[in-house]
């Protein structure tokens, strides 16, 4: 399976919901140890909005829900997200 990552923003106020799907499988497919994602950060224009860190009963294909405020037209959003076998995925959305 292909590890990629979507985004999406809902703009309401007073809080914006910031949608992050990421296509991970979650569980090793031969047997071996969890492949699952570790962390996942979100910036917004360079600044950190949220940092989760995630443990391994996650779902295949997890969708996480990050409220963040005072978002602009134009602000660039960005995730990055990282798994116990060191893979890596990132998006990045312009908010509009």
């Amino acid at each position: 399976m292909e590890k990629t990552t979507r985004m999406r923003v809902r703009r309401q106020a007073p809080l914006n919901e910031v949608l992050v799907l990421v296509r991970h499988p979650m569980t090793a497919a031969d047997g071996g140890p969890a492949d699952c994602i570790e962390k996942l950060s979100c910036r917004c224009n360079g600044a950190a909005v949220a940092e989760v860190y995630i443990g391994a009963n996650v779902a295949e294909n997890p969708l996480f829900t990050l409220a963040v405020d005072e978002l602009c037209s134009g602000d660039l959003l960005e995730v990055y997200w990282r798994d116990s076998r060191g893979d890596q995925g990132e998006a990045a959305l312009l908010v509009s």
